[in-house]
């Protein structure tokens, strides 16, 4: 497990100089129209995608693996008086 964190944490640092290199040519070369765009929407998805990578699996070892942390409480068995029924009623 250690391995595959260890290579995402690579990849992610791989991708976010790939993105600033992109950014930055298209800044040094004064780019304009499709090549304008093509680089800064490569170089921006890119740094988007590192900053995802690097916080999921940051996160995911920090935590032991849960995924779940944006579930609602379970706490009230499902009858907490918030969530409508079927039919429209509150539980």
């Amino acid at each position: 497990m250690k391995t595959q964190r260890a290579a995402f944490a690579v990849l992610a640092v791989l991708m976010f100089v790939i993105g600033a290199a992109v950014l930055a040519l298209w800044l040094v070369l004064d780019l304009h129209g499709f090549f304008k765009g093509m680089c800064q929407g490569a170089g921006f998805m890119l740094l988007a995608g590192s900053v995802f990578i690097a916080v999921r699996y940051a996160r995911k070892g920090s935590k032991g693996g849960e995924t779940a942390d944006w579930l609602p409480s379970r706490d009230g068995n499902g009858t907490s008086g918030w969530l409508p029924g079927r039919n429209g009623e509150r539980r």
